[in-house]
């Protein structure tokens, strides 16, 4: 059955859960592929199917694990057991306000070794605080190399401290310049205020495929040279050279594009079947059985 849950809104236990059935199909899935390769009797339309399927087992085990990251990194249930830094001096954090038992968005201003107390300053209220370590967690800065211009995030606007959905449009060692969806505003922020979601994540990475397989499909498409390109001016003899020649081209092209297409899963599954060698798993798999969005 699938679920209409979100990634954010299903528990850690549920996401562990997700993990392992997924991982059990995934070895299913390996295995008969195996023993499929080893029959010699190879269905192409079969085969397809078993490395789509498995394709979109490993991209929903890549999902869940990336929630499973996502939820740890940014929960708020629990308090911080680890240690503050002088050196975390300026980050952006997660402060506990006590008298409404909720969770804001702050800068770290002085850190107080002597008794493990920082202070800190809301964003949003422009108001300082001094809160002991455990009422403190530090934002995990993205790597530079994670981010791309193009890519969807969440980043935190510096006036109310909130997190809003934004767009990144560029990328420096100063910071990442995003374009916030909702109010269409540009801004600098820190690597520390940007968050990307799975979902977010996943969608990117849709995108780029997308226009990876439209390239594909441009550099396949037949383009006729202008020199067999009939003119006016071509008497009847040089039109029927030209179609005979420009068909002849055609065919040729086809073909290359078909031994290509076939080296390409020829190789796909070479590469499969070096790296997977397990065998004596179940046999009976199912598509729905794959609980992700596509």
């Amino acid at each position: 059955m699938k679920s209409n849950k979100k990634s954010e809104d299903l528990s850690l236990e549920e996401i562990e859960k997700k993990i392992v059935e997924f991982k059990n199909n995934l070895s299913q899935v390996e295995s008969i592929l195996e023993r499929e390769k080893e029959s010699k009797k190879l269905d192409t339309n079969r085969l397809d199917d078993l490395i789509k399927l498995q394709k979109d087992l490993k991209a929903a085990i890549m999902f869940q694990e990336e929630s499973r990251k996502f939820k740890i990194a940014t929960s708020s249930t629990s308090f911080n057991n680890n240690p503050i830094f002088l050196e975390d001096v300026g980050k952006i954090c997660n402060a506990f306000y006590e008298s409404e038992n909720k969770w804001y968005t702050a800068m770290l201003n002085q850190v107080y070794l002597h008794d493990l107390t920082a202070e800190i300053t809301w964003l949003g209220f422009k108001e300082k605080e001094v809160l002991p370590f455990k009422y403190i967690k530090i934002n995990e800065p993205l790597k530079k190399e994670e981010l791309e211009v193009g890519m969807m995030c969440e980043a935190i606007y510096y006036e109310d401290g909130k997190w809003y959905n934004a767009t990144i449009q560029m990328i420096s060692d100063h910071g990442v310049h995003v374009k916030y969806n909702k109010y269409d505003d540009i801004e600098v922020v820190s690597f520390d205020s940007i968050r990307i979601t799975p979902e977010q994540k996943l969608m990117f990475q849709k995108k780029k495929e997308n226009l990876k397989n439209k390239t594909a499909e441009d550099d396949m498409e037949f383009k006729l040279p202008e020199y067999l390109k009939i003119t006016p001016a071509d008497n009847e003899m040089q039109r029927l050279s030209k179609k005979k020649r420009a068909k002849a081209l055609k065919n040729s092209h086809k073909q290359k594009i078909i031994e290509k297409i076939n080296k390409e899963k020829q190789d796909e599954w070479i590469n499969f079947s070096s790296k997977n060698k397990k065998k004596g798993f179940g046999a009976s798999i199912v598509r729905k059985s794959l609980n992700f969005e596509k």
